[in-house]
């Protein structure tokens, strides 16, 4: 990784890690933004484009993915709020991936 990004993929990039880490409960202003933002990779599925990292084993994975591996991280869990994870009121499709979860009270609905 490490492309260099035109102003719009940059732009792109940015807005896109600033709503994931807030969706992963992360401040906008943490010192994780830089190290995704750094390995960050535009891909396009059809008319679709997202943003996808590198792991700790150099496999592409969603910025999901690689921030939920994060929080499992003694490197960077401190960075994750306490608690239950969250979903957002607003992310239909997050609530209807995690129903079960939310049902049972392991994921909360903010």
């Amino acid at each position: 990784m490490g492309a260099h990004h035109s102003p719009t993929e940059a732009h792109f990039i940015d807005v896109t890690v600033t709503q994931k880490l807030s969706d992963h409960g992360v401040a906008h202003d943490s010192t994780l933004k830089p190290l995704l933002v750094r390995d960050a990779e535009i891909s396009m599925a059809g008319t679709t484009a997202s943003v996808r990292v590198r792991d700790e084993n150099g496999n592409s994975v969603s910025l999901d993915e690689r921030l939920s591996d994060m929080k499992l991280d003694p490197r960077w869990r401190h960075h994750f709020p306490k608690g239950p994870p969250t979903v957002p009121a607003s992310d239909l499709r997050a609530t209807r991936e995690n129903f079960s979860e939310i049902a049972s009270g392991r994921i909360k609905v903010v």
